[in-house]
């Protein structure tokens, strides 16, 4: 009879865990299914954007595509929807060799490996081919990565105390063609494990190198916020904190600090993270833009890549409240900053929906991805 009871007892127990496991993660399995259904609607508004002739996105500008592609690899790999993946391949192909308006009155000229006369665009696009080469472990991808890698180490000087230029030959220093540098020459190391040298520095060491004079620079200020650059007397320009210089530097950091073994990095990244949740939000917590309403093309993609870069430093730390944010953000521009008609996806995700874009649209699109892979977990 005792035993009988406790047999009673113990599967009474199970059941009582089962459910409330299933409490838990259901709730989970609906979420997820509801933004991949959200970042579906929000592609195929996107790629009414696409022109399958240039392979850019109409609406937007060259380096905006670069992050517009990113997005589209990050969707693939975190739903398995295998769709827009010609749609990779074919901006791949096309744009290697690819001729660009004169943003003056001068003749076009010819972007050959997307190498072009800036570097932080050089940057979007060793980022988007490396992402590219896990996706399909294709070879082709890494190595155009490691083509636009070696022109962008070109752009590095002493002036300053080192870093890299802004623009060819030798225009300014910001924050954020360096911190796209860090992190690409940081996932080159994790991929070729430093095989070749480039201008006589390994990928890690160059990495090491710009995120010392980063720190010696201070752009970082004493808010844990970036600031945007230096000015022509090698001082941080102080105010200028867009979204985008704070999310670029979190995957670098905590990369980073992986290779080198050192957790200090993780927990500057994680200090900058909650800063920017705490100092560049509506009062209700959903991201600003600093300059918003009034973005222009560019400013219209920040919030989407500090999103995504916001989630990879959750995937690497697990904290709660990045988690919270981002189901947030990415659940209220759904509600209040999109066209229901159209699903176009408008720069202010607290509303009301301004106009819509490819930039504006794929920067969305980074929200939700960013909602899918805090789901994942």
């Amino acid at each position: 009879m005792i035993h009988h009871l406790k047999s009673i007892i113990n599967i009474r127990k199970s059941f009582l865990i089962l459910f409330f496991c299933l409490l838990i993660t259901f709730p989970l399995t609906a979420q997820k299914i509801f933004f991949e259904q959200c970042a579906k609607s929000t592609i195929e508004r996107l790629q009414q954007w696409y022109d399958p002739g240039t392979g850019l996105y109409k609406t937007t500008g060259w380096w905006n595509t670069a992050n517009a592609i990113t997005a589209l690899i990050d969707y693939t790999r975190l739903t398995g929807d295998t769709s827009y993946v010609h749609v990779i391949r074919n901006t791949f192909n096309k744009c290697k060799n690819f001729s660009v308006k004169s943003q003056g009155n001068g003749p076009a000229y010819v972007v050959h490996h997307f190498i072009n006369d800036y570097y932080d665009d050089e940057g979007w696009w060793a980022l988007a081919w490396i992402d590219f080469y896990d996706l399909t472990h294709q070879e082709k991808y890494l190595h155009m990565a490691q083509t636009i890698f070696s022109d962008m180490v070109k752009g590095w000087s002493d002036e300053c105390g080192g870093g890299l230029y802004w623009k060819k030959p030798d225009h300014g220093k910001n924050s954020i063609e360096n911190e796209l540098f860090i992190l690409t020459a940081a996932r080159l190391h994790n991929r070729i494990k430093d095989a070749t040298l480039v201008s006589g520095k390994t990928c890690l060491q160059w990495a090491v190198a710009d995120w010392d004079w980063f720190k010696q620079a201070r752009l970082i200020n004493k808010d844990f916020l970036v600031e945007d650059g230096l000015n022509k007397n090698c001082v941080a320009k102080h105010g200028f904190n867009f979204t985008y210089n704070q999310g670029v530097i979190l995957s670098g950091l905590t990369e980073l600090g992986n290779i080198i073994r050192d957790d200090s990095l993780e927990q500057l990244a994680l200090k900058i993270a909650h800063a920017a949740m705490k100092g560049l939000i509506y009062p209700n917590g959903i991201l600003k833009e600093p300059v918003e309403p009034h973005c222009n093309a560019d400013a219209v993609q920040f919030k989407g890549i500090f999103m995504r870069h916001l989630a990879n430093l959750y995937l690497q730390t697990s904290d709660v409240s990045i988690r919270q944010f981002i189901l947030k953000n990415a659940t209220h521009l759904w509600n209040y900053a999109r066209d229901k008609k159209t699903h176009e996806i408008g720069s202010v995700w607290n509303g009301p929906f301004d106009h819509g874009d490819a930039g504006r649209q794929s920067a969305a699109l980074d929200a939700i991805n960013a909602a899918i892979a805090v789901t994942n977990q």
